[in-house]
């Protein structure tokens, strides 16, 4: 083969490989389980860092009850690409926590990348679903400078869940 040629480099080719895997997990996902979390779990070794990849195999992994390889898996991508759908496998990495519990793990997920907007993001939402909303205005108050789409949004569902306040919602 030409990765064992030295033909191609290995960091793209493991990511390519991981990408591809991480493709078939997903189409197998509801046909063969087995072999979509085999296939899950090899992706993510091959490419640690790829959000789908990290997402499922922690998926899997709690499923497994192995709660904490996959928190580790989650925070291994995470402190690379901090996105969304990590800090919400994240927050449900235990099935049946409360919105506190989720809460608490997703701040302790935001403070290894402390200053990123999507750890900001991050605990604004897990904030707002515990019934925090002091603490989902703190989080996004770096952010309101210049909001994004997202934190707008947020903004508008706090006046709205907080205050009840449509007229403030919608300005947002």
């Amino acid at each position: 083969n030409n990765l064992a040629a030295g033909l191609i480099d290995p960091a793209p080719y493991k990511r390519q490989r991981g990408v591809l895997l991480t493709a078939r997990a997903f189409e197998l996902e509801h046909k063969n389980r087995d072999a979509s979390r085999v296939s899950a779990m090899e992706a993510v070794k091959l490419a640690p860092t790829l959000v789908p990849a990290a997402v499922l195999a922690a998926k899997f992994l709690s499923e497994d009850n192995q709660t904490r390889r996959a928190m580790r898996v989650i925070e291994a991508a995470w402190v690379v690409h901090p996105h969304p759908d990590l800090a919400d496998a994240y927050a449900h990495v235990r099935l049946g926590d409360s919105a506190l519990e989720r809460f608490a793990r997703v701040e302790s997920l935001a403070q290894k990348m402390p200053g990123h907007p999507e750890s900001a993001l991050a605990v604004a939402r897990a904030a707002m679903d515990a019934g925090e909303f002091a603490r989902a205005r703190a989080a996004l108050a770096p952010l309101l400078d210049a909001p994004t789409q997202r934190v707008a949004m947020l903004m508008a569902e706090l006046e709205r869940a907080e205050h009840g306040d449509d007229g403030r919602a919608r300005s947002w």
